[in-house]
C-alpha cells in the first residue's frame, strides 16, 4: 500500500514539475519595471491590427513632426516583427507592423528612451509586452427552411458569423463550406 501511495505521489510530483514549464499569457503579460519616463504604452491582450504605442512624461529632447520617421534602434520587438516607428506628437511614437500582428502570439518590446533623451531615466531600456487575441469564429444559425414547403430538398439556412479579431473576408469565406447530399452549396453574403 505504501508504494502504491508513493507511486501516486511520484507521478503527481512528475506532472506537477514537467506541467510548469509552459507559460501562461498572464506569465508572458508581466507587469514592466517602473520608469518615470514612461506614462503609457500598449499592454494586455490587443487585436492584430492594433499599433503599439509608448507615450512619455516629457517632452523630446529635439523638436519632431507627427508622421516623422523615429530613429533606427529606438524600438525592437520579438519575435522580429518588419515595420516603421513614426512620432505621434511630442510625447509618443508609435510601430506599425507592415502586416498584421500573428494572432494568439506574445511580444516584447524594448524602448531605448535613451537615443531620445537626456535624462538618467532613459539610459536603461523599457522593456514591456502585449498578446494579441487568438482568432476564433463562431456561427450561430439562425434559421433552416426549406425554400418551398413542398420541395424539402431546397432549403436556405441564414445566421450569423463571428470572429474574435479582424479578420480576412475571404479567409472566412473560405472556412465556410455547407454541403447537402454530398453536394456544396452556393452561398449568398
Amino acid at each position: 500500500k505504501k508504494n502504491s501511495l508513493y507511486a501516486i505521489f511520484l507521478s503527481g510530483l512528475l506532472l506537477f514539475s514537467f506541467g510548469c514549464k509552459n507559460k501562461t499569457v498572464s506569465e508572458e503579460l508581466a507587469v514592466p519595471e517602473y520608469n518615470p519616463l514612461i506614462t503609457a504604452f500598449t499592454s494586455g491582450i490587443v487585436s492584430c491590427e492594433s499599433p503599439v504605442i509608448v507615450r512619455f512624461s516629457e517632452n523630446f529632447s529635439d523638436s519632431v513632426t507627427p508622421g516623422a520617421v523615429v530613429s533606427k534602434g529606438v524600438l525592437s520587438i520579438e519575435p522580429e516583427t518588419p515595420g516603421l516607428v513614426t512620432y505621434l506628437d511630442q510625447r509618443s511614437f508609435e510601430f506599425k507592423p507592415e502586416t498584421r500582428f500573428k494572432p494568439g502570439t506574445a511580444f516584447q518590446v524594448k524602448v531605448k528612451a535613451g537615443k531620445l533623451f537626456d535624462n538618467p531615466a532613459a539610459e536603461k531600456p523599457f522593456v514591456f509586452s502585449f498578446h494579441t487575441v487568438v482568432q476564433h469564429i463562431t456561427l450561430n444559425i439562425e434559421a433552416f427552411r426549406p425554400y418551398n414547403d413542398y420541395k424539402p430538398e431546397m432549403n436556405y439556412v441564414t445566421g450569423k458569423l463571428v470572429t474574435a479579431d479582424v479578420a480576412d473576408a475571404d479567409a472566412v469565406q473560405l472556412a465556410l463550406t455547407a454541403k447537402q447530399d454530398n453536394r456544396e452549396c452556393h452561398r449568398h453574403q
